[in-house]
């Protein structure tokens, strides 16, 4: 790289082994989130997509891939999510604890974690689907996959 700097990565996946991830978290126009989201779930690490306006036949191809290796696709439009107390997107700080929730909605989810936290519970994981999953063309595949993860 330039000055010395060793080079970027290029690729989600090579971005995947620099670091010791488990979750790759993906912003990029609504077109180009399958072939870099199927490079995360090659890498082995489950995929939260900030991004909106995926195809519906590519999110439920995503799922379905992800479902076959154990692991998760939160979204497309997932812009809240707590994996193991860290908060991705929007989330809101709140105390770490001993409850996990799945959501479809982010607002309402980041509500919750407040209410929790305001009461003196907190949160391990949340989980965000996206706002399509529970229709019935994608058939909560990933609401599924979250729940058995916790």
């Amino acid at each position: 790289g330039p000055l010395g700097a060793p080079e970027p990565p290029r690729t989600t996946r090579s971005a995947a082994a620099r670091a010791d991830a488990t979750v790759a978290l993906l912003s990029v126009p609504g077109p180009h989130v399958f072939p870099e989201a199927m490079d995360a779930l090659d890498a082995g690490l489950n995929v939260m997509i900030f991004s909106d306006n995926v195809p519906l036949g590519q999110e439920i191809a995503l799922k379905e891939a992800a479902a076959r290796r154990g692991l998760i696709v939160m979204g497309p439009d997932c812009g809240t999510a707590v994996v193991g107390g860290a908060g991705l997107g929007f989330a809101n700080a709140v105390r770490p604890g001993p409850v996990g929730m799945v959501a479809a909605s982010g607002t309402g989810a980041q509500q919750l974690m407040c209410l929790l936290d305001a009461a003196g519970a907190g949160v391990s994981h949340v989980l965000g689907v996206g706002g399509r999953d529970l229709s019935p063309e994608v058939s909560g595949r990933s609401a599924l996959s979250a729940l058995a993860a916790l």
